[in-house]
């Protein structure tokens, strides 16, 4: 499997798009860390160049229904839950309330801090 045009043009239109990013941010809100944003879940801090998560909570107002609800279901009848990986927080919120307890973590600092927000 080669390196096709199509993936090349499709590389070149994220990172135009992420320094297209970083540059209106830079201008609109200089130092800015999070946007907050309202959403199905309330108030999230979302990072404004995220290409997953906090995208899909800025466009849309949710993350993921269909993974949450896949979740639920297979996690049935379990007390607890260890999130490895739990970037702001959209899928542990979500989840928190099927559980007694719920365990986040977040290896990348910069994504902790806005998880970190979130958690108060």
């Amino acid at each position: 499997m080669g390196f096709t045009l199509k993936t090349y043009l499709s590389f070149k239109t994220k990172t135009l798009r992420y320094k297209l990013k970083q540059f209106l941010l830079s201008v609109v809100a200089p130092g800015a860390e999070s946007v907050i944003v309202e959403t199905e879940l309330g108030p999230m801090a979302c990072d404004p160049l995220d290409s997953h998560g906090s995208r899909q909570l800025m466009k849309w107002g949710h993350y993921n229904p269909k993974e949450v609800a896949n979740y639920k279901e297979v996690s049935n009848g379990l007390d607890s839950a260890l999130i490895i990986g739990s970037h702001i927080g959209s899928l542990a919120i979500q989840l928190a309330d099927s559980f007694q307890s719920t365990l986040c973590l977040e290896a990348n600092p910069d994504t902790y801090r806005h998880l970190d927000t979130m958690s108060g």
